[in-house]
């Protein structure tokens, strides 16, 4: 037994007990968030976390946010704040 766990197979035995636990971050079912769906344009490669319930469609032309880039040193376009590689895809200017 290592670390009070046998099996490897994502359950955790306390005694005769035993508790489901996640194989990629160890919570319980309980810890985990109810799912959040949101479309995502298939090109998109930001972080799915940085946006709320709505993500922006990619814009045609990539325009650079200044002032983000300038506060956060984040590339983000100015019309559509989805990021420079999202746009590669999409035929815009570099």
């Amino acid at each position: 037994m290592l670390n009070g766990t046998r099996g490897g197979r994502g359950k955790e035995y306390q005694g005769d007990a035993m508790k489901i636990i996640c194989k990629v971050c160890g919570k319980l079912e309980s810890e985990h968030h109810e799912f959040e769906p949101a479309m995502v344009d298939k090109d998109c490669k930001c972080d799915p976390s940085g946006w709320g319930a709505f993500v922006k469609e990619i814009c045609g032309k990539f325009t650079l946010d200044e002032e983000m880039l300038e506060t956060y040193g984040e590339r983000r376009c100015l019309n559509c704040e989805h990021g420079e590689e999202c746009h590669t895809k999409k035929g815009s200017d570099e």
